[in-house]
């Protein structure tokens, strides 16, 4: 089983966690985001995975993370 969390979820962060959710072979650890509206978040929620909205690096699980995206765009 390989551990992802996904940083962005807007376009780009959207579009890989709906593929990665088709894989039993991957767990989605948690998503985040500032915009609490954004399409990724909203679908993380729908399909029971954890969301961060704030204190995004404070409450990433680094010791139970395999891979980690950032798609954020953000520098």
């Amino acid at each position: 089983m390989v551990r992802i969390y996904l940083i962005g979820a807007g376009t780009a962060g959207t579009a890989l966690l709906s593929r990665v959710l088709r894989f039993d072979w991957v767990k989605v650890i948690g998503v985040a985001d500032r915009n609490q509206t954004a399409p990724g978040i909203i679908l993380a929620q729908k399909s029971g995975i954890p969301v961060a909205t704030k204190n995004i690096l404070r409450k990433f699980p680094s010791d139970q993370v395999d891979i980690l995206f950032d798609l954020s765009g953000d520098p």
